[in-house]
């Protein structure tokens, strides 16, 4: 926590009991913003707030940090386990979180436990480069990279837009196979980016090719894609990821 952040009282208390009686490596609380600069960040904790259950931090774990770090409770056996924070470029509690949850750690969310936490134009995670959308991204392609199925089968991408074509690139230095975008505007589809085919969105349902399924639709269309690659046979969690 920052000094000007604020606690429920009893917010440890409920972590810790949640931690013990669900025999988890993590637990998480309700966060609320103080002074928010932006309807991003209220956006941001209200889908962060939404995450309960280890299934949920599992699933949208490549959409963005699934745990708001001031308001953590975690054991030391799994975070020993998993290596602690790394210094290097890039968010470190992002990295901690994708490495836990890559080591099969399970993460709660505690009832009624709650933290306000102070927004200002100064915060690092506004400020300071490591915390940056690029940053971020590179941090969720490395972490992709790993995937076996994503190395043995490439990827192909729901979105060309800027953020599918930043995580493309970033996937291709990392020496992953991106066999191409899907896309629902018209003037993209039978076009190229990065030098690679973008198809019609509805060309999901034919399952053009084997690659894990990276959705880089946005909020508005995530659902549309999560609806898509259901319908495909697609498996939330392993060949399929929602990654913003």
């Amino acid at each position: 926590m920052d000094a000007d952040d604020l606690s429920h009282p009893e917010r440890l208390e409920w972590q810790y009991a949640a931690l013990r009686e669900n025999e988890v490596d993590l637990v998480t609380c309700r966060v609320e913003a103080l002074d928010s600069q932006g309807a991003g960040l209220d956006r941001f904790i209200d889908w962060a707030n939404s995450l309960a259950e280890p299934e949920d931090f599992r699933r949208e774990r490549f959409v963005e940090s699934p745990v708001i770090q001031p308001g953590v409770l975690m054991s030391r056996e799994a975070y020993q386990r998993a290596g602690g924070y790394r210094v290097e470029d890039g968010p470190e509690d992002y990295d901690l979180w994708l490495r836990m949850l890559a080591d099969g750690a399970r993460f709660v969310q505690a009832p009624g436990a709650r933290l306000q936490w102070r927004d200002s134009a100064t915060r690092l995670t506004r400020s300071h480069d490591d915390y940056s959308e690029q940053r971020m991204t590179a941090t969720k392609a490395r972490y992709l990279a790993r995937l076996k199925k994503v190395r043995n089968n490439g990827v192909a991408i729901a979105g060309s837009g800027p953020i599918g074509r930043r995580l493309a690139g970033l996937l291709l230095a990392e020496g992953v196979q991106v066999h191409g975008f899907y896309d629902v505007a018209p003037k993209k589809i039978g076009k190229t980016a990065l030098g690679l085919p973008i198809w019609a969105a509805g060309d999901l349902l034919a399952r053009i090719s084997s690659p894990v399924l990276l959705g880089c639709v946005g909020r508005g269309g995530r659902a549309r894609v999560r609806s898509l690659a259901a319908r495909a046979g697609y498996r939330e969690g392993d060949d399929f990821f929602a990654c913003c």
